[in-house]
C-alpha cells in the first residue's frame, strides 16, 4: 500500500491574465571560461551559437538518447551580474535546472569536464532566483528576445505560445504585492507558483524530474523537440544517435498532451479552461512507498 498526505480543501485559484512568479523549484549551475561554449555544446541537445546573447531552452541525455534533466541556459556575458562575478569577457552561462536534481546534473557536467578551461559551481541559493513574467493581453512576440537587456539575464520561454518571459533577479527583488524593481516587472502584481503550473498544464508544457522522470524518458515523449529544446542539424553530442534516429523515423509512441473534461450534455469546450470550481483534487504521493 501507498501512503498518501493530505492536500488542500479548495484547488488554487486561476492565475491572473498578468502576473510574475518566483520559481523556487529551480536552481541555477554557473559555467564560465574560454572553452565554457564548445563544452557545453557536446553536452547538450540545443545548438548553442558562441556569439549569441539569447538564452534558449534545451536537455542533457543520457548516452542512450533518454533525458537527464531539461533545462534553459542562458548566456550571462553583458549582464551586470556576469561583470560583477567574473569580472572578465570570457564566455559564461547559467543553466537553470530543477531544483531537486541539481546535484545530480552538477555531478554529470563535472565527470565531462575533464580538463577543459572553465570553472564550474553551484550557485547558491537565493544568489538569483529565477522569475516568470506575464501579461496574456501584451504577449512578448519574436523579436523580443530578452538578450541581457539593461544589464538583466532574461530569456523568452518559447516552448508554447504564452508561456512568457524568464529572468534572473537577485533575491531582493522577491516580496509582496506589486513587484517592481525592474522595468520587466514594473506594475506586475506577484503571484504564487500555483499560477505559473497551472499557466504550464493548460499549455501541455512538463518541467523537472517529477514529470520528465530521470533516465526513463525519451526528449520526444516529453516535447522536447517541438519546446524548440532540440537542434536537429547540429552535430554531435551526448545522446544525439537515438534523438535523430528517433526523428528521422517519425515514431513517437508517446506524447505529453493537456486535456479537458467536461460533461457530455453540454459539448465539448472551445478552448482549454482552467476551473477552480470543479477541479479535481488527487492524493500527493508521500515519498516512502510501503510494501
Amino acid at each position: 500500500s501507498r501512503p498518501y498526505s493530505s492536500q488542500p480543501t479548495s484547488p488554487p485559484p486561476p492565475p491572473p491574465t498578468a502576473g510574475a512568479a518566483k520559481l523556487t523549484t529551480r536552481r541555477l549551475i554557473s559555467l564560465h571560461g574560454p572553452e565554457a561554449p564548445k563544452f557545453l555544446q557536446g553536452i547538450i541537445t540545443n545548438n548553442l551559437k558562441a556569439d549569441s546573447r539569447i538564452g534558449f531552452y534545451s536537455a542533457f541525455l543520457t548516452a542512450p538518447g533518454k533525458v537527464l534533466n531539461d533545462v534553459f541556459v542562458y548566456p550571462t556575458l553583458g549582464s551586470k551580474w556576469h561583470a560583477e562575478t567574473h569580472k572578465s569577457e570570457d564566455r559564461g552561462y547559467l543553466v537553470e535546472v530543477d531544483a531537486d536534481d541539481a546535484a545530480a546534473l552538477f555531478k554529470h557536467v563535472k565527470r565531462h569536464k575533464l580538463r577543459a578551461k572553465l570553472a564550474l559551481r553551484m550557485l547558491d541559493e537565493g544568489e538569483l532566483d529565477v522569475w516568470n513574467a506575464w501579461r496574456d493581453e501584451e504577449p512578448w512576440t519574436a523579436h523580443s528576445e530578452g538578450a541581457n537587456e539593461d544589464g538583466m539575464i532574461s530569456l523568452i520561454d518559447r516552448r508554447a505560445p504564452g508561456m512568457g518571459q524568464r529572468m534572473l533577479l537577485p533575491s531582493s527583488s522577491s516580496g509582496s504585492g506589486v513587484v517592481g524593481s525592474t522595468a520587466a516587472l514594473e506594475g506586475l502584481e506577484e503571484a504564487p507558483l500555483s499560477a505559473y503550473t497551472i499557466r504550464r498544464y493548460l499549455r501541455g508544457v512538463p518541467e523537472g524530474q517529477k514529470e520528465i522522470p530521470r533516465e526513463e524518458t525519451l526528449p520526444m515523449n516529453a516535447n522536447i523537440d517541438l519546446m524548440n529544446g532540440i537542434d536537429f542539424k547540429k552535430g554531435c553530442y551526448i545522446g544525439q544517435e537515438l534523438t535523430i534516429w528517433t526523428h528521422h523515423t517519425g515514431v513517437v509512441r508517446r506524447r505529453i498532451l493537456p486535456i479537458s473534461l467536461y460533461d457530455p450534455a453540454t459539448g465539448p469546450p472551445e478552448k482549454l479552461e482552467y476551473d477552480s470550481s470543479s477541479a479535481l483534487l488527487l492524493p500527493e504521493r508521500d515519498t516512502e512507498i510501503r510494501k
